[in-house]
C-alpha cells in the first residue's frame, strides 16, 4: 500500500472518529490507544502537513523564518562591520594627518607673526620680549607637531597627502628652516643688545629688518606653502574617508534589507503552505458559522477533515448548532410574548404620560379660569356702577349746559365779578369739552365692561357639559385677551387682524375649550409673526438666518391674521386662522400635534399646546384640525366642527 492511499485511510479514520460526538474527550485508554498508533505512524504523518497540529504548523514556520532572519541580519552585519572597520581607520587617518598638518602650519605661521611683530617693535622702541617668548613658543609647538607626524608616518597609516619619503624631507626641511631662522633672529637680537652707539643700533635694526624679510623667511614660505598644500590633499582624503563611511553604512543597510526581504519570502512562503493547512478547513468552519448566523439555518453542519485542533472545533460547533436549533423554538415563542406585552406597555405608558400631561394643563387652565372669572367679578361691580351712572350725569351735565345758556341769554351783560369768575374757569372752553369728558368716560367704560365679558366668556373652561356656543363671540374674546400682543411694539408695527365672518350657526360644544383651542392658534399665529419680524431685521446674520430673511422679505405685506368662518353643507362649521409668518418646514409639521413637541427655547413652550388642542376637536368635538403651510409664506389652520343647536 502507498504513501497516498495509506494517507486517504488514515484521514477517512480520524474523520470516523471526529465525526463521533463520543470521541471529542476520549478515555485514557483509548488515548493512550491512539497516541501508539500515532508514534508508528510518526514518519508517515510527518510528511503529511495536513495531519501536523497547528503548533507543530506554527512552530516550525516561526523557526525557519526567524532563523532566516537571524542569519541573514548577522552576515550582514559582519560583512558591513569589515568594511566599515577599513573606513572608519582610513577615516581617523585622513582627520589625524590634516590635524597634525594644520597645527604645524598654524605654529610656524605664529612663529613668522612673532618675528614680524618682534622687527615692528624694535623700530617703535617697544618692547620686543614678550614677542621673542611668544616666538620661541611657537617654534616648540612646531618642533612637537614635526615629531608627532614623524611618528604618525612611521605607524604606516592607511593614506598618505604624499608619499612618505617626500613627506618626510618637506617636514626636515621645514623643520631645519625654522631653526635656522631661529638662530638668525637670536644672532640680530643679541647684536642689538649688544650696540652702544646710534649707528650700531642702526646697522643692527637694519640686519633684522633684512632677516625677517629675507632669504630665510622666502624659504619658510615656499615650504609653508608645500604643508598647505599637502593638508589640503589630507582634507581631501577626510572626505574621502566620509565618503566611504557612508559606503559602508549603505552596505550594512543593504545586506540587512536583503536579508529581511529574503527572510520575508521564505516566511511569506511557509507562512502560506501553513496557512493553507490552517486556514482551508478553518474557512469552512467559519464559513458554516456565518451562514448559520446569517440565515438562522440551524440545519447545517461543518464538515469534519482534520484530525487536529480545527476538527475538534468543527465537531462543537456542530453541538452548539444543535443546541441553538433546540432552544430557538423557545426563545421565539418568548420573544413573541414578550413584544405583544411590550407593545401593550408601550402603548399604556404613551397614554398615561399624554393623559398626565393633559390633565396637569387643564388643571392649569381651570385655575386660570377661575381667577379670571373672580377678577372679573371683582371688577364687574365697580364698573356697573360707574357704567350704569353716566348716562344720568350725561343728561344732568346738559340739563346745566342748557340753564347756563339760558342763564347767559336772559343775563348778556354779567356784573364785573361775575365776568372775572368765567374768565378764571374759561367758561367756554368748560362748555364745550365738558360734553367730550363725559363721552371718553362713557367710551372707557363700555371697553372695560366688554372685557370683562370676554374674561367671563374665556373663563367657561369648567363646563361640565356642552352647550350652545357662538364661535364669533369666542373668538373676539379670545382676540381681546391677545390685544396688548396685537398691538405695536417697539421692534415691529401692529398685527392686523382680518375677520371674514359669515353667517354661522350656534354650535354644541364646551364652550371653554373651543376658547382654548383659538388661544393656542392665535398665540401660536402671533409667535410666527414676531419671529418673520426678527428674521426680516438686520441684526440676523447667519447664513440659515439670511436664507430665511430672503424667504421671509415681504416689507410690502405687513404682519397680519385673516380669521374665517362660514357653513358647510353637510352640518358643519369651517373655521380657518392664516397668518403671513414665517412658514412652518415639512420635517416639523408633521410632527405638530405630538405631545411635548416644540420648536420653542426652553421655558417659552410645553409642546402641548397644539397637541391638547387636537385632542379637544377630534376627541372632544368629533371634529377635525388641520395645518397647511408654506415656507415663507405663512400658516393656515383648518377647524373643522359638526353644528349640534340652534340657528342664530
Amino acid at each position: 500500500m502507498d504513501l497516498k492511499s495509506q494517507g486517504m485511510q488514515e484521514r477517512s479514520q480520524d474523520v470516523q472518529e471526529t465525526e463521533n460526538p463520543l470521541s471529542v474527550q476520549p478515555s485514557s485508554t483509548s488515548s493512550a490507544l491512539i497516541l501508539s498508533s500515532n508514534r508508528a505512524r510518526f514518519p508517515q504523518r510527518l510528511l503529511q502537513i495536513r495531519n501536523w497540529r497547528i503548533y507543530q504548523k506554527i512552530g516550525i514556520g516561526y523557526f525557519w523564518s526567524i532563523g532566516i532572519g537571524l542569519t541573514g541580519s548577522l552576515l550582514g552585519l559582519v560583512v558591513a562591520d569589515y568594511y566599515q572597520g577599513q573606513a572608519i581607520t582610513q577615516l581617523l587617518d585622513a582627520q589625524t594627518q590634516s590635524l597634525l598638518l594644520g597645527q604645524l602650519e598654524t605654529a610656524g605661521r605664529e612663529a613668522q607673526f612673532q618675528s614680524l611683530a618682534l622687527d615692528l617693535a624694535v623700530h617703535t622702541d617697544k618692547p620686543y620680549q614678550p614677542h621673542w617668548v611668544q616666538f620661541q613658543l611657537a617654534m616648540d609647538q612646531a618642533r612637537t607637531r614635526q615629531l608627532a607626524l614623524t611618528s604618525f608616518l612611521d605607524n604606516n597609516p592607511s593614506w598618505f597627502a604624499a608619499p612618505p619619503e617626500v613627506m618626510t624631507d618637506i617636514l626636515n626641511d621645514y623643520l631645519q628652516a625654522l631653526q635656522i631662522y631661529e638662530a638668525d633672529l637670536a644672532s640680530a637680537l643679541q647684536a642689538l643688545t649688544e650696540a652702544r652707539s646710534q649707528p650700531e643700533q642702526a646697522a643692527a635694526q637694519a640686519n633684522l629688518t633684512n632677516l625677517v624679510s629675507g632669504t630665510s623667511a622666502a624659504q619658510i614660505n615656499e615650504i609653508h606653502a608645500q604643508i598647505i598644500q599637502l593638508t589640503q590633499t589630507a582634507q581631501q582624503q577626510e572626505l574621502e574617508g566620509t565618503v566611504e563611511m557612508e559606503d559602508a553604512q549603505g552596505l550594512e543597510k543593504l545586506i540587512i534589507v536583503w536579508s529581511m526581504i529574503v527572510s520575508a519570502a521564505v516566511a511569506g512562503g511557509l507562512a502560506f503552505r501553513t496557512t493553507r493547512a490552517i486556514a482551508q478547513p478553518l474557512e469552512q468552519v467559519t464559513h458554516i458559522a456565518q451562514r448559520v448566523a446569517a440565515e438562522a439555518d440551524f440545519t447545517l453542519r461543518a464538515p469534519i477533515t482534520n484530525h487536529d485542533e480545527i476538527g475538534w472545533l468543527a465537531q462543537s460547533l456542530n453541538n452548539l448548532i444543535q443546541r441553538i436549533q433546540e432552544y430557538t423554538h423557545d426563545l421565539k415563542q418568548a420573544a413573541q410574548t414578550t413584544e405583544a406585552q411590550n407593545k401593550e406597555l408601550q402603548k399604556a405608558l404613551g397614554n398615561l404620560r399624554q393623559a398626565q400631561a393633559q390633565l396637569i394643563q387643564t388643571e392649569k387652565m381651570s385655575s386660570l379660569g377661575q381667577l379670571v372669572a373672580g377678577v372679573a367679578h371683582e371688577i364687574n361691580n365697580p364698573v356697573s356702577f360707574i357704567y350704569g351712572n353716566i348716562s344720568h350725569v350725561k343728561q344732568y351735565t346738559n340739563d346745566l349746559l342748557t340753564l347756563l345758556s339760558a342763564y347767559q341769554a336772559e343775563l348778556p351783560q354779567p356784573s364785573s365779578n361775575l365776568q372775572k369768575q368765567i374768565s378764571t374757569i374759561d367758561l367756554d372752553f368748560l362748555q364745550a369739552d365738558l360734553p367730550k369728558v363725559l363721552q371718553s368716560l362713557q367710551v372707557g367704560a363700555e371697553r372695560i365692561n366688554s372685557i370683562v365679558l370676554s374674561l367671563r366668556l374665556f373663563s367657561r373652561l369648567h363646563e361640565s357639559e356642552k352647550k350652545p356656543f357662538d364661535l364669533h363671540q369666542g373668538l373676539d374674546s379670545t382676540l381681546l385677551i391677545l390685544n396688548s400682543r396685537l398691538k405695536a411694539q417697539p421692534n415691529r408695527e401692529a398685527i392686523a387682524v382680518i375677520k371674514h365672518y359669515g353667517d354661522i350657526p350656534f354650535i354644541e360644544c364646551y364652550g371653554g375649550q373651543i376658547n382654548q383651542v383659538f388661544m393656542n392658534i392665535l398665540s401660536n399665529a402671533i409667535d410666527a409673526l414676531e419671529e418673520r419680524i426678527v428674521l426680516e431685521s438686520p441684526q440676523a446674520s447667519t447664513m440659515s438666518q439670511n436664507e430665511s430673511r430672503e424667504a421671509c422679505d415681504r416689507s410690502s405685506d405687513p404682519p397680519s391674521i385673516h380669521i374665517q368662518t362660514h357653513s358647510l353643507a353637510d352640518h358643519d362649521v369651517l373655521v380657518t386662522i392664516a397668518d403671513n409668518g414665517a412658514g412652518i418646514p415639512d420635517s416639523i409639521a408633521s410632527k405638530l400635534f405630538d405631545p411635548f413637541f416644540t420648536t420653542k427655547p426652553i421655558g417659552k413652550g410645553t409642546g402641548l399646546g397644539l397637541a391638547i388642542s387636537y385632542q379637544i376637536i377630534t376627541e372632544q368635538h368629533q371634529g377635525t384640525l388641520t395645518c397647511k403651510s408654506v415656507l415663507g409664506q405663512g400658516t393656515v389652520f383648518t377647524i373643522k366642527i359638526p353644528v349640534i343647536g340652534r340657528v342664530s
